[in-house]
């Protein structure tokens, strides 16, 4: 996502004619990266193989396992449905980026695409730096533990079982605090959106300084959703036994898919209110806000 702003970046010098159509900046780019698809779908035709697949007795095996999924003790049920509208949350936050960040750049702030381009590149380096470092801060949640719990080890082995259940705790307390500091840092991030719209529509802030600060709350936006990306998944399989998960893996990845197919068609019926952008982008903050006590609340009822 980052690196491909390269290729808007450099098909932004495009402007010329072929038979009365004129390619310029705005949909050369598109033009690039249908062609480059094409292209990647081609190589693949070519390339892969098509392996022979066992045909299995079990027709409706995704019926029986969305049976089971539903036949586990209801706090167990709970979590996971919190973690599935969390999956959710997460590709309607990342789609409120993408949606409104030629809408404002450009009809705002007269950005030119490559200039979208660059502060969309660097907003997207940011936000991937927190899939990064989203296991190193559970790491130095859970060292303090660990050394504690080597402590313990030394001194009495028959407690082995008991370290490891702490050590599992630890990691499960990490990755939920993970979850909800993503929230928060999404937040801010639409705070700054938000911010940079009304300080421009008040004239509060020059254009280029209100397209500097809607970049910054991207990337701060970004950095949130992948700090979310990286630990709703882990508390899922948590939660789930891994053939199930296999099984369902088709319909969870449907859930993350809606959020991006909901998101456009909520987000323009708000732009196209008299509070635009501003009401958007509220609607996305009350969203996350909804979201952290259900989170918290999974925090202290560990299944």
């Amino acid at each position: 996502m980052a690196l491909a702003q390269l290729i808007v970046i450099f098909f932004g010098y495009c402007d010329f004619k072929i038979k009365g159509y004129r390619i310029a900046s705005y949909n050369a780019p598109t033009f690039a990266s249908s062609f480059i698809i094409l292209a990647v779908c081609l190589l693949l035709v070519v390339v892969l193989e098509n392996p022979e697949v066992k045909v299995k007795n079990s027709e409706n095996s995704l019926f029986s396992a969305l049976k089971q999924f539903f036949r586990v003790e209801r706090k167990k049920l709970i979590s996971c449905l919190i973690l599935l509208w969390s999956m959710f949350l997460s590709s309607f936050i990342m789609s409120e980026v993408v949606y409104f960040m030629p809408l404002f750049l450009t009809l705002h702030v007269n950005w030119d695409t490559k200039f979208q381009g660059i502060a969309f590149m660097v907003a997207s380096i940011l936000g991937v730096a927190g899939s990064y470092f989203a296991p190193k801060l559970i790491n130095v949640g859970c060292s303090c533990g660990r050394a504690k719990d080597d402590g313990l080890e030394e001194s009495d082995t028959t407690g082995s079982e008991t370290v490891e259940v702490k050590k599992k705790d630890s990691l499960y307390s990490g990755q939920v605090f993970l979850s909800i500091f993503a929230l928060f840092v999404s937040l801010l991030g639409q705070a700054f959106m938000i911010g940079a719209s009304e300080a421009l529509k008040h004239k509060s802030m020059p254009p280029t300084n209100s397209g500097i600060f809607f970049s910054a709350g991207m990337s701060i936006t970004l950095l949130g959703y992948n700090f979310l990306a990286s630990s709703i998944p882990a508390l899922f399989s948590m939660y789930i036994d891994p053939k199930l998960k296999v099984q369902l893996m088709p319909s969870i990845g449907a859930i993350s898919g809606i959020g991006k197919l909901v998101a456009p068609i909520v987000l323009a019926a708000l732009y196209g209110t008299r509070l635009g952008l501003s009401i958007a982008v509220g609607f996305g903050m009350i969203l996350v806000a909804v979201s952290i006590p259900p989170l918290i609340w999974l925090r202290k009822k560990r299944c």
